[in-house]
């Protein structure tokens, strides 16, 4: 409450007092009062011009501590900013666990998030173990929202000079035409 309070009676220093709150409560793995503090009203103004940061630099954290309930969290975000924010926590989860993202996000239901996420989640994982993600990849029926990961995946295994048939599978089942035949050339 003191930051909100140094916020509304000091707007010029807003970032500063919201940045150390939430740094501080995220230090502490207090994420969940970090977002309400970010979420709060305010009577200033000092939300939308740092709402942003402090909510893409909050997700950032926890999303490389806890990255599925920051996924969780960042599902109930206000339209508005709710891409960036998924952008982040996916761009994170992939580097740490890209099989723990595709699986969570595979139980989304279908929206623009749900394909971006996936997508991130599938080209880190072809680039760290194709192998594993071709074979999470067939045991499921084939879809557009595969068709970043297929390509990545075809990338990956044309790279490799060992898998040629595969690469040329895993393109050949590209939806889009444009990224299938920019994928086979």
């Amino acid at each position: 409450r003191e930051a909100i309070r140094f916020c509304d009676e000091d707007p010029a220093y807003s970032l500063e007092y919201g940045s150390s709150l939430i740094s501080i409560l995220s230090g502490t793995g207090d994420y969940r009062s970090a977002l309400n503090f970010v979420l709060a009203e305010d009577s200033a103004g000092w939300l939308g011009e740092n709402g942003s940061k402090w909510m893409n630099g909050l997700f950032d954290t926890w999303s490389k501590a806890a990255p599925e309930q920051a996924a969780q969290a960042a599902l109930l975000v206000d339209p508005g900013l709710r891409g960036e924010v998924l952008q982040t926590v996916a761009g994170s989860w992939a580097k740490i666990d890209p099989l723990a993202l595709a699986n969570f996000v595979w139980q989304l239901p279908d929206d623009p998030e749900r394909g971006f996420m996936l997508d991130v989640a599938l080209r880190s994982w072809a680039d760290d173990d194709p192998a594993a993600a071709s074979d999470w990849m067939d045991h499921r029926e084939a879809s557009p929202e595969f068709d970043a990961g297929g390509a990545a995946l075809a990338a990956r295994l044309a790279g490799d000079d060992q898998r040629p048939e595969a690469a040329v599978r895993w393109a050949a089942n590209i939806f889009d035409p444009k990224l299938r035949v920019s994928t086979l050339s």
